[in-house]
This record gives structure tokens, C-alpha cells and sequence, in this order.
């Protein structure tokens, strides 16, 4: 499996960059894991509700933040500075993975990642992610086309969580978002953070890792 750290990467660039691997793995194309951070933008799954973003598009437009509607599944969510984004695009019948054991994967991916840095998450039997009591600091929302899976994760490591006020997180009720940072009471480094969740992917997908920048894929796949 290939792994591009792509540093700070628009989101709608990247959203292309997975919909033409998912079309080429149709055919045959390596496995890929994107890792990134988006500039801020709020996306809507398919059960997403323009009612959950509390600002108009005029105000958005202000502060530059721009929505899309995408096709992961889940309400709406915010991406943006200092919020690590993992897209992992694997074809599930070649790990014998159903849906919802891929996500309890990735769910176990963060878990353990977080307890590297001595914070507990946990699962909520209703609502995927990871938690830290009622309050969220990992969402994970996927797309899946012909068993072939694409968005994926993200997790708030230093993410300025007051961005959250624009929505209703995921859609929900009486839920709150905390960060890393929040809970340590000091920033985290995105670089080493990801090389955890590199470690532990590999360690609990059972798979092997070549890192790749994003310019050297480029030009190996798309020249």
C-alpha cells in the first residue's frame, strides 16, 4: 500500500485524486492510504441536512469556507486546520472485510493511536468514531463503489474545535467535539501523529506501507 502525505491539500483536489484511484482500482491500481489536512470546509454525506449549518452561504463565503456534498455516508462535517485526514482506498473482498468490520478497523486504528499519547477513546455502539465520553474527537464517514472504499477518518489533533459552532456535528443532539490538544492542554505534531496512525494501520490491516509524496505519485500513476 502506497502512503501520500500530502501535507495541507485542498479538499476538493484530494476528493478528485480519490475518485480516480477508486476508477482505476476498478480495473487494478495498488492500494493507497491519503493522509492530509484540509483548509477549512464543511462536507454533507448522503444523509446530510442544509438546516445543520447554521451560517448562510453569503456569511461562509466571508469567511471563505466553502460546502460540498459528497458521497460518504453520514450528516455534515467540518474539516480544517490542525485536523489529521486519513483516506484509505482498498478493495474490501481482498482482505475478506465486510463494511462494518473496515470501519471498526479504523475506529481501532485511532483508538490505539490516541492511547499512545495517553488518551482513552472509546466506541459508541450508535454512532461510529471515537469518543471521549459525549464528546467526539474522531468522525469517520466512508464511501464505498464496487467493495472499493474511499474517505475515511478524521481526527481532531489541534483543530480550533469553536469551528464546529457553524453545525450540528454529524447531525446529532447533545454531542460535543473535543481535540488532542483540548484534552492535553498542549499542540500536537501532525508529522508524528501520522506516522503513529501509519504504524498502527499497518499493524492492524496486516499490510505493508511504502511512503510516497504526493509529486512522486503523480508522476508514477498519472505522467
Amino acid at each position: 500500500m502506497y502512503v501520500i502525505n500530502s501535507g495541507y491539500f485542498d479538499y476538493e483536489h484530494c476528493h478528485e485524486l480519490q475518485k480516480k484511484i477508486v476508477a482505476l482500482k476498478e480495473i487494478d491500481f495498488p492500494d493507497v492510504f491519503i493522509l492530509t489536512e484540509h483548509p477549512p470546509v464543511i462536507t454533507l454525506g448522503h444523509r446530510g441536512k442544509r438546516e445543520n449549518i447554521f451560517l448562510s452561504e453569503e456569511e461562509l463565503k466571508k469567511r471563505n469556507i466553502s460546502t460540498l456534498r459528497i458521497e460518504r455516508g453520514g450528516d455534515v462535517t467540518y474539516h480544517g486546520p490542525g485536523q489529521l485526514v486519513g483516506y484509505p482506498i482498498i478493495k474490501l473482498t481482498d482482505y475478506k472485510l465486510k463494511v462494518r468490520e473496515f470501519i471498526e478497523r479504523l475506529e481501532e486504528v485511532l483508538i490505539v493511536t490516541l492511547k499512545n499519547y495517553n488518551i482513552t477513546g472509546t466506541r459508541n455502539e450508535i454512532n461510529h468514531g471515537v469518543w471521549i465520553g459525549n464528546n467526539k474527537i474522531a468522525s469517520i464517514g466512508i464511501g464505498i463503489r464496487r467493495w472499493i472504499t474511499f474517505h475515511g477518518f478524521a481526527l481532531n489533533v489541534n483543530t480550533h474545535i469553536e469551528e464546529f459552532n457553524m453545525i450540528k456535528a454529524c447531525g446529532l443532539d447533545n454531542t460535543g467535539i473535543v481535540s488532542m490538544e483540548k484534552i492535553a492542554g498542549k499542540e500536537f505534531s501532525l508529522s508524528e501523529v501520522s506516522g503513529i496512525i501509519c504504524h498502527n494501520f499497518s499493524k492492524i490491516f496486516d499490510i505493508s506501507l511504502e511512503k510516497i509524496s504526493y509529486e512522486e505519485f503523480l508522476m508514477k500513476f498519472f505522467n
